[in-house]
């Protein structure tokens, strides 16, 4: 990847610890890993940047909580970063990042995949999927209702990971 100008890289380089600093630190990491139970973990998350007011009401609730919930909320946190990071860099820097981000929805479609083979259910294998943006999120929402193997690769959108899908399961 190369820069247009000095400029370029200064500002990236700027929206880029802007937003690090909004990830755990190496101090949270290590005060989660000390933590003595889920909860504290929770709310020792809960107290940093990195989590949304959704995440913090839910963790403040006090009612019992899936960790589901928690994971799709610290989805949704990621994915919010991720996305606006993404849309205020060079567009060039943004062509990488959304050949990368069909990277993470290949990733997701072979978890689909290896779980449908195990028998799993939907909802079942969605824990199991991240995926940095809401792109792809509404496909692989059709993909986890297909019950076979078979009708899953139909629905594939791209097609050279079909017809490759397709031409494995015939041999």
């Amino acid at each position: 990847m190369s820069f247009q100008s000095s400029s370029d890289y200064s500002y990236l380089n700027a929206k880029i610890h802007a937003k690090r600093s909004k990830f755990l630190s190496a101090k949270d990491y290590e005060r989660i890993y000390s933590a003595t139970n889920i909860e504290d973990v929770y709310r020792l998350i809960s107290s940093t940047n990195v989590v949304s007011d959704e995440f913090n009401q839910l963790i403040l609730s006090g009612r019992r909580f899936a960790t589901s919930e928690v994971d799709a909320l610290l989805i949704k946190a990621f994915q919010h970063n991720y996305s606006s990071l993404v849309h205020q860099l060079p567009m060039y820097a943004q062509v990488f990042l959304r050949v990368y981000e069909k990277r993470f929805f290949i990733d997701a479609l072979k978890v689909i995949l290896k779980a449908r083979h195990l028998g799993l259910e939907g909802e079942q294998i969605r824990e199991y999927i991240v995926i940095p943006t809401g792109k792809f999120e509404s496909i692989l929402d059709q993909l986890l209702k297909i019950p076979t193997i078979n009708s899953i690769i139909d629905q594939i959108p791209f097609p050279e990971y079909k017809k490759a899908l397709q031409d494995a399961l015939s041999d």
